[in-house]
């Protein structure tokens, strides 16, 4: 049985084998696709650029850079106008270690301001000090993000970081034909990197160098954003070739960026320590494993800076609680994006007073004022044109409530509710309703039978920007300002400033009777409480002529 159960084996092999051997043949040439085409090109020139700029990588011939960073930056939103464009000049120092893992980038960008980026590892923390214009103490502001913009600054300054992000996402890469620059024909491929930003490269065809990047991005709080950055005036040192100019244009919602930088005096080492990238001594002990806590224990405000898909949890009473300031007077505060709102309940509506940060913000305070009162929101309004305040008006357009606003801030929301929000769109990007407006003119006056709020423009006086509105609640003998005046948690008291004569001048010229003095700005850390008119009125050269 053993031997002819051998035989009709044999005979079933001899019969199948042909078919085996007819079978399917696997070659690369069932690869073939447009898109697996495209991408290989994509990762083609990206290598070339790769090695025409050299390796930057540690264990290498070269693992930390450092040059000095001269120039000039111009820069329109956070200004004293909302239309005003300021040009300062630049000077710092940067020190990056291969992939931007580590990195310490320090410059000041006017007398008043020093900035320092430091990355170590997973973290990046940005510290910045400002100057007192009028001979005080400095100020700090300490902020931690999750390797988001500051990271990206960092990686910006040298091409072979982009490179590195490129062939990180090989996969993704992706060939988009040709650009000219300067009468140079350009290849351009194109990657998303890990931060969602949509990234261009433009590689001239002679060199393989990175002449230009552009990037796309979507911000619940800036729109669309749209950033360039050119490299020119290559150097050639230690096997890399590094730019020793650097322009980059950054064009947001209400906001323009300009740097055109010099880099000089390059360091090119082979060795480095993580070290060499901590924080400076003085700043150290504020920080507790790299987290910024409040006293309350909420992480640091981070909506302003992140979030930028706008996602917030409405029920999260770290993020949104109302507290009674008097009868009929509320304030939603929002610990975590370091600010608070101040509504008021009229006979019939409700009136809004702060917009602050982005359209997420702004739908969260018209939601939760909801649930407080089935009455709608007639009137919306904000303090001054800066995004901590101003950002939050696209919901309130499209529910049709009146802003109230100055003249020239008028304008300026005009500006915010027409920007495209393409990538992230919210309500107003899909209604495109237009604003309506009642504006202030010096005094204005909302007011039924049983309540009243008068709405002043302190204006220049106000020390800040051009035109600045402050409420002021003659029934609960209430004002609420921006940032103005701030009260320290110890209780001390300050030295006046131009800020806050000028609201003090406010309130002695028009006769007004207040009991506490509340800010939208800030509501944590060591400025975080109301105060009273008599503190105020103490504070050393508050009667100071003007």
């Amino acid at each position: 049985m053993y031997r002819i159960f051998l035989v009709w084996l044999y005979v079933a092999l001899f019969l199948v084998a042909p078919a085996i051997a007819d079978g399917p043949v696997f070659t690369d040439r069932e690869l073939t696709s447009t898109t697996r085409s495209n991408c290989l090109r994509a990762i083609e020139l990206t290598n070339a650029a790769a090695k025409a700029h050299g390796q930057f990588e540690t264990g290498g011939e070269v693992a930390r850079i450092a040059f000095d960073v001269v120039g000039t930056r111009r820069y329109a939103g956070h200004a004293s106008a909302a239309t005003m464009v300021r040009d300062h000049e630049v000077r710092g120092r940067a020190e990056i270690a291969a992939g931007a893992t580590h990195a310490n980038y320090t410059y000041s960008y006017d007398p008043e301001v020093k900035r320092q980026i430091v990355l170590n590892g997973e973290r990046v923390v940005q510290y910045r000090t400002y100057a007192d214009p009028e001979g005080g103490e400095p100020t700090h502001q300490l902020r931690n993000v999750d390797l988001d913009e500051d990271r990206e600054i960092v990686v910006h300054l040298l091409p072979q970081e982009l490179l590195r992000l490129a062939l990180d996402a090989r996969d993704s890469l992706r060939y988009l034909g040709e650009e000219v620059i300067d009468d140079r024909p350009h290849d351009v491929v194109c990657f998303p990197r890990p931060n969602g930003v949509q990234t261009s490269l433009l590689l001239d065809r002679e060199t393989n160098l990175v002449s230009r990047v552009e990037e796309l991005d979507g911000n619940c709080g800036r729109g669309d954003v749209s950033m360039w950055s050119d490299y020119s005036d290559w150097q050639e040192m230690s096997g890399l070739t590094v730019p020793g100019r650097y322009e980059s244009r950054r064009l947001s919602r209400g906001s323009f960026r300009r740097f055109d930088l010099e880099f000089i005096d390059y360091q090119l080492e082979a060795d480095w320590s993580a070290a060499a990238f901590e924080l400076p001594d003085e700043i150290a002990t504020e920080l507790d494993g790299w987290v910024v806590l409040a006293p309350d224990g909420l992480p640091e405000p981070s909506i302003y800076w992140g979030w930028d898909d706008g996602q917030i949890t409405e029920t999260d009473e770290a993020f949104s609680a109302i507290t009674t300031v008097a009868e009929d007077l509320y304030l939603l505060r929002m610990p975590l994006m370091d600010s608070q709102v101040m509504f008021y309940e009229f006979d019939d509506y409700v009136a809004v007073f702060e917009a602050p940060i982005n359209s997420a913000t702004g739908r969260l305070v018209i939601d939760t004022i909801r649930k407080q009162t089935e009455k709608p929101i007639r009137y919306v309004t904000a303090s001054h044109h800066h995004a901590h305040y101003f950002g939050g008006f696209r919901p309130f357009i499209h529910e049709g409530v009146t802003v109230v606003a100055a003249a020239e801030n008028a304008k300026y929301i005009e500006h915010l509710a027409t920007w495209p929000h393409t990538f992230i769109p919210d309500e107003l990007s899909e209604s495109g309703k237009t604003a309506e407006f009642e504006i202030v003119e010096g005094k204005l006056v909302l007011a039924d039978d049983h309540h009243r709020v008068e709405i002043f423009d302190v204006g220049i006086e106000s020390g800040h920007t051009e035109e600045y509105l402050v409420f002021y609640f003659p029934d609960s003998q209430v004002l609420f300002n921006g940032d103005l005046v701030i009260y320290p948690n110890s209780g001390r008291i300050p030295n006046a400033n131009a800020r806050s004569r000028g609201l003090y001048d406010l309130i002695q010229r028009e006769n007004l009777e207040i009991d506490w003095i509340y800010n939208s700005w800030p509501i944590i850390g060591d400025y975080a409480r109301r105060g009273t008119m008599a503190e105020l009125a103490q504070r050393p050269g508050i009667d100071a002529a003007r």
